[in-house]
């Protein structure tokens, strides 16, 4: 796996939320050093009314403008990219060809991820290869230290495991602490997987030096209990993973992510599409 640039990518469409979104991705790439990329997805219909009064340049510019009142005095290098297109392809297209590390979005939340920049826009997250921190329009100030709690919900699938890697991954970066959540499953089929992935876990957390809590809830509304926990630690991230529709060869993002996306607590949220390129060994992915 090729490691990924050092950029953060931020879609913006000039609401509220979106300078949400910059303001973290800010206070990450200070962390982090890394350079954010800012991105405005123009669709053909209103590419064509605005074209005459409202250029490329122009939106490069406000662009531009909005990056440099967010970094302040920091010497993070901004860019921008304007793209005629739709935002269901082209933000994940966008991050694949500058090779991002992170796409930081926004969502405006209450209903759900069909708020984000219209309808459907699920399908933005489950058409990349690049990791989503979703946030909402609470700026979570703990993020200046960077994600030092993180929550990471467990389960008996296989996917559990790269969800894992990325989660080892930030917690090396932020030298965070790992909160793990999982339910009681009385299936004893489940049961013994769930206890495999749980035992995968603590070992790969034990090994790289990665302080851990486990916390083990009924199966009542994991997604809330989820949730409520992660508030109750002041976490300021929740992992959360896609699965993949074997019949459809793509991803779908669950009730139970979907929740944790648009968690009334506003905590951010990573979400991960599963990768058939990567094999998770050690805990760590290939950076």
């Amino acid at each position: 796996m090729k490691a990924p640039k050092n950029i953060i990518l931020v879609p913006i469409d000039f609401t509220p939320v979106t300078k949400c979104a910059l303001d973290h991705a800010v206070a990450l790439a200070r962390l982090l050093k890394h350079e954010i990329c800012l991105l405005h997805i123009v669709s053909g219909d209103y590419y064509e009314r605005r074209l005459a009064t409202y250029t490329d340049t122009l939106i490069q510019k406000d662009l531009l403008k909005m990056g440099d009142e967010a970094k302040g005095d920091s010497n993070i290098k901004i860019s921008a990219i304007v793209r005629e297109g739709n935002i269901f392809e082209d933000i994940g297209a966008v991050a694949k060809e500058i090779d991002a590390y992170l796409i930081v979005m926004g969502t405006h939340g209450t209903v759900g991820l069909q708020k984000v920049f219209g309808s459907r826009a699920l399908k933005v997250i489950t058409n990349s290869t690049v990791p989503f921190v979703i946030v909402q329009k609470k700026l979570q100030q703990t993020i200046v230290n960077g994600f030092k709690d993180i929550v990471l919900p467990l389960n008996f699938t296989k996917e559990s495991k790269q969800q894992l890697g990325w989660a080892v991954h930030l917690a090396k970066k932020f030298n965070s602490k790992m909160h793990l959540i999982t339910t009681q499953e009385k299936d004893e089929f489940l049961k013994k997987k769930l206890e495999a992935n749980l035992a995968f876990a603590k070992r790969e957390l034990l090994e790289n030096g990665i302080l851990y809590s486990l916390k083990i809830v009924d199966n009542k509304d994991f997604a809330e209990q989820t949730m409520e926990y992660a508030t109750h630690i002041n976490a300021n991230l929740i992992m959360a993973m896609t699965s993949e529709n074997k019949e459809l060869s793509d991803f779908f993002i669950g009730p139970f992510e979907e929740k944790m996306i648009n968690n009334k607590y506003q905590i951010p949220v990573m979400c991960v599409n599963p990768r058939k390129d990567i094999y998770v060994s050690s805990g760590i992915l290939g950076f």
